[in-house]
């Protein structure tokens, strides 16, 4: 947050770029299939002050790597045996 406020925003703009690169290489390191690339996106948003929207974005795609990997790693005779599985909202 210094760094954003020393430099009148422009860190900000170079951290939102520089965490969609990030994420980006951190699904290549687990061998998910790229979603998008999103950087150009960010940038732009962050140019108009939309940081939130970039909030969401970059929530969303973890999601779904989030789900990808879970996915991944279950086999099918776990989701046969696991009754719990079938209900998206057995962590709440």
């Amino acid at each position: 947050m210094l760094l954003t406020i020393l430099t009148c925003g422009l860190y900000q703009i170079y951290w939102w770029y520089r965490i969609a690169d990030i994420f980006m290489s951190a699904q290549q390191r687990a061998k998910m299939p790229r979603l998008s690339d999103n950087k150009i996106l960010f940038v732009v948003l962050s140019l108009f002050n939309f940081d939130f929207i970039n909030m969401a974005i970059l929530q969303g795609d973890m999601n779904q790597m989030w789900e990808a990997a879970d996915q991944n790693t279950m086999t099918s005779s776990d989701a046969s045996n696991d009754p719990f599985d079938s209900d998206d909202w057995v962590d709440y």
